[in-house]
């Protein structure tokens, strides 16, 4: 005969799902029974297992009454085997769920219920009623929900006054949660997506997230504070693939920078195209502390323009090239070596301690300079060339 009876006591030393039960029926008696769990699967390290806490109404069988054996004919190793909780309508305090294993604990509190008049509500014991039944008061929502908050929700709800719930859910007492939404997409966000998320994503952009959003086929992923990627041994890629015509980018739109830093290999930077670098509002520094920089255009120009000046300094020589003048300063000898040297220029200064010039057929000085060559201690044409020494 089927019983029906209460649980008193959920603990177990022998951690096997067994509860202490008193019998709520017309036979009178008081003693507890130990009951062992009746479950859909169990065995073997398997199968499931939801424990009902003190407080619960279950129904109970005497297994003796069903001559029951094991395999091998040996007897069940309880008489007792409890098979499943029994929902009921009580009264009991806003906010505290009643039947909880420490139900006076605040993470014991179920904050979800209903609220009603004089802190009491109306309870059958079914978790989250609301979605369950909702407007059309179906049962299209299944759910597996702990007494401290965490469950687990599959619900296929369509009713005429819009609601649309049609998900998988698993979530954390906290709000945590896993989130496959196949319901069409909505314009005010959600529906037809994957979402990963904690609790912050509730919260004005405060969310830390991961969202696949299939009718856009687009991932996003948002953090409130950093995001880190590592790789411990492999690579990290980020390929667009050739058929596509979108771009790859970096935005940082806050005060901090952006920095690549390679500790070991090389950086490269190649495009089939071309490569800008804009400094906006301030310089643009290129620096090998211990090599060389070689630009080199294979069959076009090098280009250097400024709108106030271009200087060139190695150690104690400098050349400033202006918009009106070319001034060299420099602290060891200058040596040109060409057929033939042109100076067109409205002011043209060299000051080095001597200059040479080899291999000049010609020199011809500015036309219209005022000052050609001046404070040279020595100015020669170089050895095997044929020209006369301008003046000073």
């Amino acid at each position: 005969m089927i019983r029906v009876g209460r649980v008193v006591e959920s603990k177990d030393p022998l951690a096997a799902g067994c509860i202490r039960v008193i019998p709520l029926d017309a036979q009178g008696t008081t003693a507890d029974f130990v009951c062992a769990p009746c479950t859909p699967n169990l065995g073997g390290g398997t199968g499931f297992l939801s424990v009902p806490g003190p407080g619960t109404a279950v129904l109970f069988v005497h297994l003796k009454e069903f001559s029951y054996t094991l395999a091998g004919g040996d007897n069940h190793s309880y008489n007792y085997v409890w098979l499943g909780a029994l929902g009921e309508q009580i009264v009991s305090e806003k906010g505290r769920h009643p039947h909880g294993a420490d139900k006076n604990a605040a993470e014991n509190w179920d904050t979800s219920q209903r609220t009603a008049q004089q802190g009491v509500v109306l309870d059958t014991g079914i978790p989250e009623p609301d979605r369950v039944y909702g407007s059309n008061f179906y049962p299209e929502v299944d759910i597996w929900k702990h007494r401290n908050g965490h469950k687990i929700l599959l619900a296929h709800k369509v009713a005429l006054d819009g609601v649309n719930d049609d998900c998988i859910l698993v979530q954390a007492r906290s709000g945590k949660r896993i989130h496959i939404d196949d319901q069409a997409p909505v314009s005010t966000g959600g529906g037809d997506r994957i979402t990963i998320c904690d609790e912050k994503a509730d919260s004005t952009r405060n969310a830390n997230r991961i969202e696949l959003i299939t009718s856009n086929d687009k991932l996003e992923v948002e953090t409130f504070r950093d995001q880190e990627y590592i790789s411990n041994k492999g690579h990290q890629n980020h390929t667009i693939l050739h058929q596509s015509s979108g771009h790859q980018r970096r935005d940082n739109m806050g005060s901090g920078d952006i920095l690549d830093t390679v500790h070991q290999g090389n950086y490269q930077v190649i495009a089939k195209k071309n490569v800008t670098d804009i400094a906006e509002e301030e310089d643009i520094l290129y620096q090998a502390k211990k090599g060389d920089i070689t630009i080199t255009a294979t069959q076009g120009s090098i280009l250097e323009n400024a709108m106030t000046e271009i200087k060139i300094q190695v150690m104690g020589t400098t050349i400033t090239v202006t918009p009106t003048s070319v001034s060299v300063d420099a602290t060891a000898d200058i040596t040109l070596n060409a057929p033939s040297i042109t100076l067109n220029s409205s002011e043209f200064t060299v000051n080095s301690p001597a200059m040479s010039f080899n291999g000049v057929a010609s020199l011809s000085p500015t036309p219209y300079g005022t000052s050609v060559l001046n404070t040279h201690t020595h100015i020669s044409a170089g050895s095997g060339n044929s020209t006369s020494e301008p003046n000073t």
